[in-house]
């Protein structure tokens, strides 16, 4: 009686030994570690899109907008309404999916999620990103970067010379945002390297100083892949020919605006 014939996916006797002594150089394909391809999806034809903005025009704002508002309005009302500022970004989504389906009535909450899972599925993996990063600056703080990077700066600032310090301050959140993808990562790490020793410990103004970073960092963040939801995201999205084209549109603008930012520190702190 002949052998039945087993399927690519089922694991036999000779998987077995080559697993064993490990030469088995196809086991992806016994393990389901397959390529996939992107499947079919509903996706508006340019013709659709065109038709929905001229219907809606730049009220397409309003949605992306209430879901800040909502944000900032949990957050200044925590002790009132017991709301943090994730309370509000979670009912500013809702709040967003009432307005779409206001503006167009094919937009029902079908479509809604549809769109919400061809966009995951177009970005990939990179949806994840900003978080991990988010986390690396407090895995830096604790695992004590900024004390490495202090024992670093001290050689290069002159004691007592704050400007000089917040010149090194801001382009650090510059370069270090560009590393890690995430101003608000990098912020811990530069502040307790570089900010809090050699700028806010001679007395300037904690406030200025801390909230002009941060914008130093959002310098970077204009110049870097690794801020996927800004400038790999949109690229995925639109179907840029150039994938660092919205990169180098905004390399220019960051430059005047890190120049413009240290000026201000100085002349503020």
């Amino acid at each position: 009686m002949a052998e039945k014939r087993k399927k690519p996916y089922e694991i036999g006797e000779l998987d077995h030994y080559l697993l064993g002594q490990g030469t088995h150089y196809e086991i992806y394909k016994k393990m389901g570690a397959h390529k996939v391809k992107k499947g079919k999806t509903d996706a508006p034809s340019k013709a659709d899109t065109q038709a929905a903005f001229e219907a809606i025009g730049m009220k397409i704002f309003i949605p992306a907008l209430s879901i800040g508002v909502f944000a900032v309005g949990a957050a200044l009302t925590t002790n009132v309404l017991g709301f943090s500022a994730l309370n509000g970004v979670a009912i500013g989504v809702f709040a967003a999916a009432a307005f779409l389906m206001l503006f167009n009535k094919k937009n029902t909450p079908m479509v809604l999620l549809n769109d919400s899972e061809r966009m995951l599925s177009t970005v990939g993996p990179l949806s994840m990103l900003p978080m991990l990063l988010a986390c690396l600056g407090a895995v830096f703080t604790a695992a004590g970067v900024g004390d490495v990077v202090a024992s670093l700066v001290e050689r290069i600032i002159p004691a007592g010379n704050v400007n000089a310090g917040i010149i090194v301050y801001a382009l650090g959140m510059m370069l270090f945002t560009m590393i890690m993808g995430n101003a608000f990562a990098a912020i811990t790490v530069m502040t307790v390297g570089i900010g809090g020793p050699f700028v806010l410990a001679y007395g300037a103004n904690p406030v200025v100083i801390g909230m002009l970073a941060l914008t130093c960092g959002f310098c970077g963040t204009l110049c870097t892949p690794m801020a996927a939801n800004f400038n790999t995201v949109p690229v995925a999205l639109l179907d840029m020919k150039k994938q660092f084209g919205v990169i180098k549109n905004q390399v220019p603008i960051a430059i005047v605006m890190i120049i413009v930012q240290i000026v201000m520190m100085i002349m503020l702190k």
